[in-house]
């Protein structure tokens, strides 16, 4: 089976722990880490406990197991449902200066068939661990970053081999590059550029019309235009908030969405 080289691999941890985390500015010696790394992308998390370690910080490591998921919605009660150690998750926010999160998924349809009910109030539950990461995050104690492991139930759901999906990560993120950090430097500059001046402009309404969307979205007086800043690895996207009470209209998406197991068309 396809696995990326130690070289694409290394080159990887360095962009997420030296760029990525730290708002685009990396880690600073004596920072703590949370590396949160499914099972299936195991090859990932020595290059980032490694690339932690060099830039001086604390790696945490929370390996995600496989394959789980379903086992515990079949034989959970709702007591056990609605249970996490949230004494234990909370005091991980306090520990942590910053939080990796690699996204990759051993199976694309674990959940299929599971009671929704239960899977969104289990989602729930964890609610006052993510407001704490949000608080930390505002109050400009925490970052955080997501990144991609290829694993082949992802390269399947898109139709790719596995070396072909992986060859998308690659050029996406400037792994083929001698130093993409660099890159990614430059990027970071380019998005600033966008950002401000679609700030500078007095822009009320985005109006989107194409064959398959007719659509008006109220960016309202308030709203500020973000971009990059390292949140997401690959990730080169623009981005506001958009005033609901404002916005009307359609749009057909083409593509299916793989959402906890289930397909959106």
């Amino acid at each position: 089976m396809y696995q990326p080289s130690t070289t694409i691999l290394n080159r990887y941890a360095d962009i997420l722990i030296d760029f990525a985390l730290g708002g685009g500015s990396g880690i600073k010696a004596g920072e703590v880490v949370l590396l949160s790394v499914p099972e299936c992308a195991r090859p990932m998390l020595q290059p980032l406990h490694d690339a932690v370690l060099r830039s001086g910080g604390h790696p945490i490591i929370d390996i995600m197991p496989d394959g789980l998921q379903r086992s515990f919605y079949e034989k959970a009660n709702q007591e056990q449902l609605e249970y996490r150690p949230m004494r234990r998750m909370l005091a991980t926010v306090e520990d942590i200066d910053h939080r990796l999160v690699i996204i990759a998924e051993a199976e694309k349809y674990e959940l299929a068939g599971m009671n929704t009910e239960n899977v969104m109030k289990r989602f729930a539950t964890i609610k006052p661990y993510r407001k704490a990461l949000n608080d930390k995050e505002h109050n400009g104690k925490l970052t955080w970053t997501l990144g991609l492991y290829g694993t082949p139930a992802m390269a399947s759901f898109a139709g790719l081999s596995l070396e072909e999906y992986w060859q998308q990560i690659i050029y996406a993120c400037f792994l083929d590059d001698e130093n993409p950090i660099a890159r990614w430097k430059e990027t970071e500059t380019t998005l600033e550029t966008l950002t401000s001046k679609l700030n500078a402009m007095n822009i009320e309404w985005v109006h989107v019309v194409g064959e398959d969307v007719d659509l008006k979205v109220k960016i309202g007086a308030k709203r500020k235009w973000l971009g990059g800043s390292g949140r997401n690895i690959p990730s080169f996207e623009v981005f506001t908030s958009p005033d609901w009470r404002g916005t009307n209209g359609w749009i057909r998406y083409n593509m299916p969405l793989s959402y906890q197991s289930n397909i959106i068309r």
